[in-house]
């Protein structure tokens, strides 16, 4: 249940999901989710809501280290951010192949039915895509 105080950073239309819907979702793709499910509940929003919401996570550039602050400590903030600021836990930290060789990254869900991939490390117009796209990124795990 969400705090009383919560108050996303902009509005969101919150899509309630079953943890086992989100499971059937990942299952259908054959993604695993090795740690299993986080939570009991899971939100997620509409696309275009997601485009404001992701725009706002890149505002300004991460500061990448390596090895310290790289691919799966930004992903992680990502998907933390989405969670805190917006209420929206279906962005999840995907690893897997990535036109940079092995990488961390996000995939989120978009109305509850399409899964989604995010760069969180890049600016520009190729930040967000679908799943199955041409980008060179094939999630093989995921964190959610």
């Amino acid at each position: 249940m969400m705090c009383k105080f919560f108050q996303p950073k902009v509005p969101v239309n919150l899509v309630e999901m079953s943890p086992n819907a989100v499971e059937t979702l990942f299952k259908s793709v054959k993604l695993p989710i090795p740690m299993g499910l986080l939570d009991g509940k899971y939100w997620t929003t509409d696309a275009e809501t997601w485009a404001t919401v992701l725009s706002k996570l890149v505002a300004s550039p991460w500061a990448y280290k390596d090895e310290i602050n790289d691919c799966e400590d930004i992903a992680l903030e990502a998907m933390l951010q989405c969670s805190r600021d917006y209420g929206l836990n279906t962005m999840g930290m995907a690893i897997g192949k990535s036109p940079y060789g092995y990488h961390a990254f996000n995939i989120y869900i978009v109305g509850g039915t399409d899964l989604w991939l995010f760069e969180p490390q890049f600016l520009g117009s190729q930040q967000y895509f679908p799943l199955k796209n041409d980008m060179g990124y094939i999630p093989d795990k995921v964190l959610i």
